[in-house]
């Protein structure tokens, strides 16, 4: 059985095949008391964005071309409920933008906008390539995805218009492979990892210029950034390590090994630990 174990604060997050088991700590109170509890998505769940403020999650699905998007939330007798809100394609990658009350979701070679309260489509945003990763940078209310022909693609979260494109790798070099983003606020830079070449690119969100292509660990699959101790940790799945960059330089500080086939990390910023996925059969 494939078993995927993340860790995010406030929620912690299971997931068995459809089945994903979520304990959201109420922070009104100020208690750690977990209202846990599990609840059945469409099969084989691929990406889950969470909603902090208003504590519910967005969750995508993709089994064999088709897939949904559910809204997971609390309802009033605290038991956790899944609402389908989109069905019928192959959806990839989630990101959402809390200020703004908007989420995203990759669909072949375009975004769809959600509305974060109903779930609603907003509109849909078509681009050239395939998107392959989303972030939200919350500073300026921009919307980032990484395409597969190794551009990435800068746009207003709140219209979708592109602001820029700016190009991480050749696009005589081979597309495809896995690809995943996240922005440090503090520093301005966006980090983008490429499974297919090893490398972390660094981009600067003001100017848009590509600053650095680190080499880090085999198959890189996921980042999380850690703005208190300006480190953004990659997970490298093919050598089971986690590589730790300088957000600020772009500087590989350290490598850690951790287990079997990591492919997802998170940043723990009440204990100051990074917490990781692993996958097990």
């Amino acid at each position: 059985m494939r078993r995927r174990v993340t860790v995010w604060l406030p929620m912690v997050v299971l997931v068995i095949g459809s089945m994903i088991a979520l304990a959201l700590w109420t922070r009104m109170s100020g208690t750690a008391d977990p209202a846990l509890g599990g609840v059945v998505v469409p099969s084989y769940p691929v990406s889950l964005v969470i909603d902090e403020q208003r504590q519910h999650a967005f969750v995508a699905s993709n089994l064999n071309g088709t897939g949904a998007v559910s809204i997971l939330h609390v309802g009033a007798e605290g038991r956790w409920h899944a609402r389908t809100v989109l069905a019928g394609y192959a959806f990839g990658t989630l990101a959402l933008d809390s200020q703004i009350g908007q989420a995203f979701v990759t669909r072949d070679k375009s975004i769809i906008v959600l509305d974060i309260r109903s779930g609603v489509a907003l509109r849909n945003i078509v681009l050239k390539g395939g998107p392959s990763a989303l972030t939200v940078a919350a500073r300026g209310s921009r919307l980032l995805a990484a395409i597969d022909d190794g551009q990435v693609i800068d746009l207003n979260a709140r219209t979708g218009q592109v602001l820029r494109s700016v190009t991480i790798r050749p696009s005589s070099t081979k597309v495809g492979g896995h690809m995943a983003m996240a922005v440090d606020e503090y520093s301005g830079h966006c980090f983008v990892v490429d499974s297919n070449y090893n490398r972390v690119y660094m981009l600067d969100m003001l100017s848009g210029r590509l600053l650095r292509s680190v080499s880090v660990g085999k198959a890189p699959w996921a980042l999380a950034v850690d703005e208190h101790s300006h480190r953004v940790f990659v997970v490298n799945q093919g050598s089971n390590s986690v590589s730790a960059l300088d957000t600020r330089t772009g500087s590989v500080l350290s490598t850690i090994a951790v287990s079997k086939n990591p492919t997802a990390v998170a940043v723990d910023w009440h204990s100051a630990r990074f917490r990781h996925e692993f996958e097990s059969w």
